[in-house]
């Protein structure tokens, strides 16, 4: 990386959580930046701690983007896959002890200044305005798995017996049972069989209502 990154109140994005997992990315880039005296293993234990933080950050962005209605969400999705791509291939070179610092550097530096100080920069004005109240709230998600008839129906489509099933969100098989005869499914019961059992646009809608509920 040519030269040490310095957090600048110009690189805000107009979210302080958001604001705050950019700091600890740049820290975590730099960190990466000066290789003179770390071991190849506190180097790959910097990569994988970059590549563990930044999808917690590519979660929380896309949530938070979703529930503004940012036009452009899905370019940022696919800047961040792309990214993704990038250091999965960097983590294979490191593990295969072919990891090219020079380059993985000019990565980051490239990185940094696509997605935090171009990318993520467009979507300000949106994240702004969401905070000030000054948009329009989206609609609270519709819960897809409300009855027993239609919970009985995901399971059976799923290919699992009971106890896997219910399993997976924490509940007993005789407590499953119970739903699937036709017991009134308590609401958070509900929230977790769409959150694990619904389609990715159903989860991510339902997350995001849950996550900003202020908002809704």
């Amino acid at each position: 990386m040519p030269k040490k990154l310095v957090w600048n109140s110009g690189y805000s994005v107009g979210n302080e959580t958001l604001d705050n997992q950019h700091k600890k990315l740049m820290d975590l880039c730099n960190k990466l930046a000066i290789s003179d005296g770390q071991s190849d293993a506190q180097f790959h234990e910097i990569l994988d701690e970059l590549s563990a933080y930044a999808r917690v950050h590519f979660a929380t962005e896309e949530a938070l983007l979703l529930a503004c209605g940012y036009p452009l969400l899905g370019t940022q999705q696919e800047d961040h896959a792309e990214y993704e791509k990038q250091v999965v291939e960097t983590l294979a070179a490191a593990s295969n002890g072919t990891l090219d610092k020079v380059e993985l550097q000019r990565l980051l530096s490239s990185w940094w200044n696509d997605h935090i100080l171009i990318s993520d920069r467009d979507y300000r004005g949106h994240v702004m305005a969401f905070s000030s109240g000054e948009t329009t709230p989206a609609e609270k998600p519709a819960l897809k798995f409300s009855t027993g008839e239609k919970v009985l129906a995901l399971r059976k489509k799923t290919g699992l017996t009971q106890t896997p099933f219910w399993s997976r969100i924490g509940l007993t098989q005789s407590a499953g049972s119970r739903y699937e005869s036709g017991r009134n499914i308590p609401r958070p019961v509900q929230h977790l069989l769409q959150l694990v059992y619904g389609t990715d646009k159903q989860s991510a809608e339902l997350l995001t209502w849950l996550r900003y509920p202020g908002k809704f």
